[in-house]
């Protein structure tokens, strides 16, 4: 959910009057999955994760329903629901240290995406999922190994905080179909066999319109 359909690290950007222009500014991707140390470089201060959830916590109720959704965010949803089937998306979200966080995130995806809350998972353990048929969208590159160490697919979701072939700021700035068309690749790919011709070549390259290796 987080970093892939909920923009949280702009909305604990905003908390600080900061933006994640800035922070990539400061600091070239790839970063390390902590806002608040890009944060820390734009302030020129230390902000720590304590200190980054307490603010959260205080900005409660009322800052996981906030959230912006990204851009691209109901297309992509849309364009799963349409190829695997709605009822096939399940919803994987860490709720945050505040009671409330759950209820805000499920309001959150009935608000945005009309999404049933008896098709989401609480916790951080997405591996828990894993099997041959399932495949992970994530930002998280230690959700992503977990979920294949446990016999699962995952897509590495771009982002600046990870090491996708591609970060998201490039891929923003294409329209957004190419950069929907681009995650539904990999979803397809991590379904078929390795030694499948077509699973060797990626159509989406974002910067010369070449074929990259996966």
């Amino acid at each position: 959910m987080d970093g892939v359909l909920a923009d949280f690290h702009g909305g604990v950007c905003d908390l600080y009057n900061v933006t994640l222009q800035q922070c990539l500014d400061m600091s070239p991707p790839p970063w390390e999955y902590a806002i608040e140390k890009q944060i820390s470089e734009v302030l020129g201060h230390t902000v720590t994760a304590a200190g980054m959830w307490n603010l959260i916590n205080h900005k409660m109720p009322g800052f996981w329903r906030h959230l912006r959704p990204y851009d691209y965010a109901q297309e992509l949803y849309a364009a799963l629901a349409h190829e695997y089937g709605k009822e096939n998306i399940i919803i994987s979200t860490s709720p945050g240290l505040n009671p409330q966080a759950f209820s805000e995130k499920v309001i959150w995806m009935k608000d945005f995406f009309n999404h049933c809350p008896t098709q989401m998972m609480v916790g951080p353990k997405k591996h828990l999922l894993a099997n041959e048929r399932h495949v992970l969208i994530d930002d998280s590159a230690h959700n992503i190994s977990e979920f294949r160490k446990h016999g699962g697919k995952a897509v590495a979701f771009p982002q600046p905080w990870n090491d996708s072939e591609v970060f998201a700021e490039t891929m923003f700035n294409h329209h957004s179909s190419i950069f929907i068309n681009y995650i539904m690749w990999k979803v397809d790919h991590a379904l078929l066999p390795s030694n499948n011709p077509v699973y060797q070549l990626n159509p989406y390259n974002p910067y010369k319109g070449e074929l990259l290796p996966i």
